[in-house]
């Protein structure tokens, strides 16, 4: 089963993607749905990477797409 992790915009919340979250679901996806809200904070930034090498696919919204291609640029980098 692949691992989605799916990132939420800026100020909108998770409530907002919980349909594509569970339609993802029912495709057979384990899909885990983080905001971004405290993305700022280094701390819950590396946790955010972390989260992110165990995953297959990085999905974001909006500033969370953003997120998600920084998120793959430094999971390249310490993998190569």
């Amino acid at each position: 089963m692949q691992k989605i992790l799916l990132i939420s915009g800026w100020g909108l919340g998770c409530q907002p993607l919980a349909g594509l979250k569970t339609a993802l679901e029912n495709l057979h996806f384990q899909v885990e749905l983080i905001d971004i809200f405290d993305s700022s904070n280094p701390a819950v930034l590396e946790g955010v990477l972390q989260k992110a090498v165990k995953a297959d696919i990085l999905m974001g919204w909006s500033l969370g797409g953003q997120l998600a291609t920084i998120l793959a640029q430094k999971i390249f980098e310490q993998t190569g």
